[in-house]
């Protein structure tokens, strides 16, 4: 019995185009796609303006089209395999090409293991406007390792080859600042929001990105994410059959005693002139670091003397290079950092790792990043520091509990609205409170961290789970 297709998403939700018109009319006829000289093109349109210069928001659409073509990879993988002459329980051997012109073969171990399926006979192309503005170093480094890891062609030109191209929404309006004040969560059922952050059709898109891209820039992670079952066999599972289910149970009892490794926490600043700085930062880590890496108490009570395997604070990442910033990320599983465009990768994660935005006063927007954790796999949450000296992180929908009496939280409320009510009434106002400073919330954040961990443990031990 040869494995289901991938499942076909609402694409119009945040995709738009002839090339997606096309996709809906053919109805599953993949041989009706666009070719050229007989190969299959699946491309994806970058549009430039005022926002997209700002490489957080041309991720918005790049992450997108990252959806597009897995999709298309994933189909292309499938009819490879049900048109196979060998057993389906194996992808078989398979050519990729990369974007320096060389040739590996992606046996059918490596392409379960990284969730990397072989492309088969289609191109994936990103056409780039002519006159687009000069994109920073960071998107420099993105573009660069979509052509290594995916062969993703970046071309001027498209001739008729139909496309597809990102919805996004880029604006602040005032039902987000209204929900903001109030704080409400966002609906993201709202059809008003439906293309603001970042969306994609599955986890699992972006994560086998970041499985290519650390395979192929960090290979030693890569080999201990696998030991450590953080890189598993069902980022394709409709895609194993049940002849790998043996394979599977092997490689988890042999994990069974590395899977519980200690993970990383790390302290993501910003550059006092860039705003939304941490003044309190080298507090803060002494805080984390007596909590977490050798406090006696943790000995008695965990029998040993560190709960984590390293603590670190980064003042900023202005001259990071993608490649240096793909390292932070990739060795975090716990980040802690300010609202700003350094957490745009923190796609490349660990699975299931947590980050924890902080906002100054007078400053409120969780919904963003929180959709690039959500469309990533990666737990979220958020503490506006104004008001939160004395109350704990709120993740979700829900604020922890820390004994406060009702008046005392009410009050907190109240005050938080006020100041966001004056500072993200318009524009002008949020582009002065977006350069304010902030104190962290010691004693709120080492407990929010310290819940975490607890859970990061359970994540570990149980890796088939959903990390949300």
């Amino acid at each position: 019995m040869h494995p289901p297709l991938p499942t076909r998403h609402n694409w119009s939700d945040f995709l738009e185009g002839p090339a997606l018109d096309a996709e809906n009319n053919n109805n599953n006829n993949r041989n009706t796609r666009s070719s050229v000289n007989g190969t299959k093109i699946v491309a994806c349109k970058f549009r430039s303006d005022n926002h997209s210069a700002h490489f957080p928001h041309a991720l918005q659409q790049l992450y997108r089209c990252v959806s597009w073509w897995n999709y298309h990879r994933e189909l292309e993988a499938a009819q490879m395999r049900s048109s196979s002459s060998s057993s389906s329980s194996s992808y078989g051997a398979a050519a990729m090409t990369t974007g320096t012109n060389t040739t590996r073969t992606i046996n059918a171990s490596a392409s379960t293991n990284t969730g990397a399926p072989p492309m088969g006979g289609a191109d994936l192309y990103l056409i780039w406007p002519p006159l687009a503005p000069k994109v920073s170093e960071f998107l420099q480094g993105f573009l660069h390792a979509l052509r290594e890891t995916w062969d993703v062609h970046i071309v001027k030109l498209r001739g008729q080859v139909p496309v597809v191209r990102a919805k996004v929404q880029y604006g602040y309006h005032q039902y987000q600042a209204a929900a903001a004040i109030h704080g409400n969560n966002i609906n993201n059922n709202n059809n008003n929001l439906k293309n603001l952050g970042y969306q994609t059709r599955q986890v699992s898109d972006l994560q086998q990105l970041r499985n290519s891209m650390v395979q192929l820039y960090d290979p030693q992670r890569f080999e201990q994410e696998l030991e450590q079952q953080q890189i598993t066999m069902p980022t394709l599972g409709s895609f194993i059959t049940t002849t790998t289910s043996k394979w599977q149970q092997e490689q988890q009892k042999k994990a069974s005693e590395k899977r519980l490794t200690k993970p990383k926490i790390t302290i993501l600043n910003r550059h006092v002139d860039s705003g939304r700085s941490i003044l309190n930062a080298q507090e803060l880590l002494q805080a984390l670091q007596h909590e977490f890496l050798g406090s006696k108490q943790n000995k008695k009570n965990n029998g040993d003397d560190a709960l984590v395997s390293s603590i670190e604070l980064i003042p900023n990442m202005d001259a990071y290079t993608f490649y240096e910033q793909m390292k932070v990320m990739v060795h975090t599983d716990i980040l802690i950092s300010p609202h700003g465009a350094q957490l745009s990768s923190l796609f490349l994660m660990p699975k299931c790792g947590a980050v924890l935005e902080l906002f100054g006063r007078g400053y409120l927007c969780p919904e963003f990043f929180a959709s690039l954790a959500a469309a990533s796999g990666i737990r979220y949450a958020y503490v506006y520091t104004a008001t939160a000296a004395t109350t704990d992180a709120q993740a979700g929908t829900s604020t922890a509990s820390n004994n406060l009496t009702t008046a005392t939280q009410q009050q907190q409320q109240q005050q938080r609205a006020k100041e966001l009510a004056f500072w993200m009434k318009d524009l002008d106002s949020r582009k002065v409170a977006r350069l304010f400073p902030m104190c962290a919330p010691i004693p709120s954040i080492v407990n929010h961290v310290r819940q975490e961990l607890m859970d990061w443990r359970k994540r570990m031990e149980n890796p088939g789970q959903n990390c949300l």
